[in-house]
């Protein structure tokens, strides 16, 4: 079945508005992140004043911090708008987000094929562990 497109953006709209109102100019947050088939090590990401200044591993991780993470939560939401809209007019989409539901941030997207081909790759990340800075 295809995700009803009209509602998520929807959705999407609305968390931004709440983002938008309640935003901090920094903050910390951690990112697991999938670009199939490779699963990058889980990154912390710092924000200060509205810019990325900081990329670093969490514990336990191995290798470099995540070439893909170095992004504000604002650039997360233009990320997500770009992925709605391409996705909208994909043959077979899946695409699944959830949201802070205090600041509206994107707490989980997914984006991939329904059609369970993995030949094509599929996305996904998480934020956990959002942290506003004095």
């Amino acid at each position: 079945m295809r995700p009803d497109f009209t509602a998520l953006k929807a959705q999407l709209t609305r968390a931004c508005a709440q983002w938008n109102a309640r935003r901090p100019a920094s903050y910390t947050y951690d990112l697991r992140q999938i670009a199939a088939p490779v699963l990058f090590p889980e990154t912390r990401v710092t924000v200060v004043g509205g810019r990325v200044t900081r990329t670093d591993l969490l514990p336990g991780q191995q290798g470099d911090p995540n070439p893909l993470a170095a992004q504000t939560i604002d650039a997360r939401f233009d990320e997500l708008f770009q992925t709605l809209q391409r996705q909208s007019r994909a043959a077979c989409p899946d695409v699944q987000v959830s949201f802070d539901p205090a600041l509206g941030y994107p707490t989980r997207v997914y984006s991939g094929m329904g059609d369970g081909g993995i030949a094509d790759g599929f996305g996904e990340w998480s934020i956990r562990n959002f942290t506003p800075l004095k």
